[in-house]
């Protein structure tokens, strides 16, 4: 029974932070990741796109934020760090660092859903609103396969 816990107003969970509103990115996880400092080889990209990987779910639209990023990961990919990876780079940790909360969703109420695409991304938000407010529920988004 060291384990567990009983009682609570919010837990911990495989780095999320769940209370009976909202479901959130852990706060000390998202320093883990904010802190990580500008790649200099492919193998630092890969783990830094792993971390945010963990939190994609609380980030719109992360798949078309990460386009340039993953371009130079790719297997064939020669690496040749420059200013548009600089500027990704930036918008995705402002990303990260602006994290949204999820609700839980409501049964008895319409969901909105907004979808956004572009030749290399496909984005999704599920939104429902809330006395008046409309929230997130759930972020989805995909990079298309460009070979």
């Amino acid at each position: 029974m060291d384990k567990c816990e009983f009682l609570q107003n919010k837990i911990i969970f495989l780095g999320q932070e769940i209370s009976s509103y909202v479901i959130a990115a852990n706060p000390g996880y998202i320093n883990k990741v904010l802190n990580v400092s500008k790649p200099k080889t492919k193998k630092q990209l890969e783990r830094l796109l792993g971390l945010v990987q963990w939190i994609a779910k609380f980030i719109p639209n992360i798949a078309a934020l990460t386009v340039e990023l993953t371009k130079l990961r790719r297997k064939n990919a020669k690496w040749s760090w420059t200013d548009v990876h600089d500027k990704a780079f930036e918008k995705l940790k402002e990303a990260v660092a602006n994290t949204q909360l999820l609700r839980h969703p409501r049964q008895n109420e319409p969901f909105i859903v907004q979808c956004d695409a572009s030749n290399e991304a496909i984005c999704a938000a599920l939104l429902q609103n809330h006395d008046g407010v409309i929230v997130p529920i759930e972020f989805i988004s995909k990079q298309f396969d460009c070979h």
